[in-house]
Formats: C-alpha cells, sequence, structure tokens
C-alpha cells in the first residue's frame, strides 16, 4: 500500500487539469478569419479520421472550419 499523503486526491487532480484544458485544447494560428478578419484557433482536441487527418479551426465570432494542416 502507498502513503497517501504523497498522492493527489481524485478532485485535486481532476480541478487542476481543467484549468490547463482550456489553453491546451486550442492553439492561436497567424490565419485571419475568412468572417470577421480576426487570428484563426486551431483545435487540438479534434482530430477528424480521415487520411491523412483533419483539424478543426475556429474564431471566436463562432466560424469554424476543417483543414489538413
Amino acid at each position: 500500500m502507498t502513503n497517501n499523503k504523497e498522492l493527489q486526491t481524485w478532485e485535486e487532480y481532476t480541478s487542476i487539469g481543467k484549468a490547463y484544458d482550456y489553453f491546451l485544447s486550442r492553439t492561436q494560428i497567424n490565419v485571419a478569419c475568412p468572417e470577421c478578419g480576426r487570428p484563426l484557433w486551431r483545435r487540438n482536441d479534434v482530430v477528424l479520421t480521415t487520411y491523412p487527418e483533419q483539424y478543426q479551426y475556429e474564431c471566436d465570432c463562432g466560424w469554424r472550419g476543417t483543414a489538413f494542416r
């Protein structure tokens, strides 16, 4: 049996992860949105299972699209 003082609780582990999920789930890229001109975000947590795979891109204005890179 391990020492419980060295381990995090499940609640601590999941609450820490939620803080980073938003920042890790999307990366801003240097491409203008076709609707509003603001920078697009690439979703790192959404990969379409095509060959080659496609990634989802989105903007804060609500625009969404997919591309192979």
